[in-house]
């Protein structure tokens, strides 16, 4: 199984000049945030020292989650020097928002990014380690900061999580042997109103262009947003002549947070825009109508002239995407409108209301985590109540198609593992499909590339066993190796689950055995990510070598595939006979 670690996509950045360059250059760096945002994602970016770290491909979900906006001005350009070490840093003292970081000798590349859910992290290349594992940080954007190394010892890595949104720049000495990191706070300068027809605008103008970050609706006539790590110089409460807001209430609610509350003369719709260092936010009446948002579930008032059948709603779970469809059997525009219904609680994002190409009305919930929904009703209300997987599903089982993307595995004799992997899983995830007695979900169903770190992590968070599927290879050299082998690792609680990854590794050995006539080559132990960071039994199977000629060719037919398939099918069904998973 080859272990190949793909390219970063990263800002590569340095402040340079003085701090009147920022202001001039962040409307630039906004538009082009907007347009050439990295296609990166991390819950838990932290380079473990034992093997390199994936990027999670989001191209197919949603992707104007708000995030940390890096306003350098001038890149960091790389340069030839020796080796040097991570040596020190200072936490925010004496300059209370910055973060420095000290290096031994002069460093010769330095890579950042931010990743979607907003996690800050520096690469130092050619760069050792001399600082501790974490370290708690106690400031209001920095919740802590993590360091790590990549296996190769090729960099050092420090992330920081980041407990809110807010514009940071780096400025890297010229002797290339201090980099710091300053998270700068903005001041709202002044709130304008205007009306535009049938809405209304309100014009936010800081040093630099303002995060806006809707929160969830009070009521149906309230708009509140936050605008995180700022502060403003006139707070006050307007009550405006204007078409659509009633009143405009503008507040320091704590030391680095301001809040904007309007009220409005019904259900508005919103929209928000930049100019140059002024967020544009509008409102206008809803276009939607009959639906709320209260206690996790979207409630859809019901009219007689609009009947709904609610056993004809079809659902579609998107959950590599984050998003969930609601299909209704008809058009429905009269009774829902449509538009985007803002949420923004910890569950959802916004319910977007609109048709498909077929005219049917659909509601697309934009989560924030991967849900699972019950519809019900009563006389008055159709419900869509949302909940976790835990909660609906009694027995659930991660199938995970190892590498994809720009990471292709191993290769040999005509075939490639991603494939092999990616076509397997899916022949794995119809046979629980169509069965229906085992609820499965599948760490991606198309050829992207999962960070390695989000493989387990979302196992952990959705289920409660984890399968992830490869294929094996030798150096070129050595074309004989064949056969099956499976892989677990010890967990510290694997006797309070009463079952073990080493006895789900038993049951898929013994099954692909069984099943594919292979050359049995054992169930081992073994370090890799995402078994070693599954906190559910898991294990990882290498079904055959791409590189033994006899073998590959039976890898490359459908029948081979389907067989190993039908094998880790019987397997999970195996455990689950065994095992109640203890949540």
């Amino acid at each position: 199984m080859n272990r190949k670690p793909c390219g970063k996509l990263a800002f590569n950045s340095s402040f340079a000049g003085k701090a009147y360059m920022i202001k001039i250059c962040a409307f630039l760096l906004v538009l082009c945030f907007a347009l050439v945002k990295p296609n990166i994602a991390r819950s838990d970016v932290f380079e473990a020292r034992e093997e390199e770290a994936y990027i999670l491909d989001l191209s197919d979900a949603e992707t104007d989650a708000a995030v940390s906006r890096d306003i350098s001005p001038d890149p960091i350009k790389e340069q030839d020097h020796p080796p040097s070490n991570v040596a020190g840093i200072d936490l925010p003292g004496y300059y209370p928002n910055t973060f420095t970081i000290h290096l031994a000798t002069s460093i010769g590349r330095v890579d950042r990014y931010v990743t979607s859910d907003n996690v800050l992290v520096l690469d130092f290349y050619n760069a050792g380690n001399q600082l501790q594992d974490q370290y708690e940080v106690n400031h209001p954007a920095v919740e802590r900061l993590r360091v790590g190394t990549f296996a190769d010892g090729s960099a050092t890595r420090l992330a920081f999580d980041l407990t809110s949104v807010v514009d940071f720049y780096i400025t890297l000495t010229e002797d290339r042997r201090t980099l710091s990191v300053v998270f700068v706070k903005n001041n709202i300068q002044n709130v304008r109103f205007n009306s535009e027809g049938a809405a209304d605008v309100v014009r936010i103008t800081g040093d630099y262009p303002p995060v806006i970050i809707f929160r969830p609706a009070e009521n149906a006539h309230i708009v509140s947003i936050d605008i995180p790590f700022a502060s403003i110089n006139l707070p006050a409460k307007w009550v405006p002549s204007l078409n659509f807001i009633k009143s405009i209430d503008t507040k320091q609610i704590d030391e680095h947070t301001v809040r904007i509350t309007m009220e409005t003369f019904a259900d508005a719709s919103m929209d928000i825009s930049y100019e140059g260092d002024t967020a544009l936010v509008k409102l206008s009446p809803a276009t939607y109508r009959n639906i709320s948002y209260a206690g996790k579930a979207v409630k859809l008032r019901k009219d007689s002239l609009y009947p709904v059948n609610i056993n004809a709603i079809t659902e579609r779970d998107e959950y590599n995407s984050y998003r969930y469809v609601i299909t209704l059997d008809g058009n429905y525009q009269g009774w829902l409108g449509w538009g985007r219904y803002y949420v923004n609680d910890d569950y959802i994002k916004n319910i977007e209301i609109g048709v498909n190409t077929y005219g049917e009305r659909q509601l697309i919930v934009n989560e924030k985590q991967v849900l699972a929904f019950d519809i019900s009703q009563d006389t008055e209300y159709i419900y869509i109540k949302a909940m976790a997987p835990r909660e609906k599903y009694d027995r659930i089982v991660i199938i995970d198609p190892g590498h994809g993307g720009s990471d292709p595995g191993a290769t040999g004799n005509g075939v490639t593992e991603k494939i092999l992997n990616m076509d397997t899983a899916n022949r794995v995830m119809a046979l629980f499909e169509q069965s229906g007695s085992i609820k499965a979900y599948a760490t991606r169903r198309t050829d992207v590339l999962i960070d390695l770190y989000e493989r387990p992590r979302w196992a952990n968070a959705i289920g409660d066993l984890f399968v992830s599927i490869h294929n094996n290879a030798m150096g070129s050299r050595n074309t004989a190796a064949n056969g099956t082998e499976t892989y677990y690792y010890p967990h510290s609680n694997d006797a309070t689950l009463g079952f073990s990854g080493m006895t789900l590794a038993t049951l898929l050995q013994n099954n692909l055995l069984t099943a594919l006539g292979s050359t049995d080559r054992g169930v081992k132990s073994a370090r890799f990510v995402v078994i070693r960071n599954t906190t559910i039994p898991s294990a990882l199977v290498e079904i055959g070598f791409v590189t033994n000629p006899t073998e590959a060719s039976l890898l490359a037919t459908e029948s081979y595939r389907q067989k190993a398939a039908q094998a880790i099918y019987d397997s999970v069904v195996e455990a689950f006979a065994r095992y109640t998973p203890k949540r």
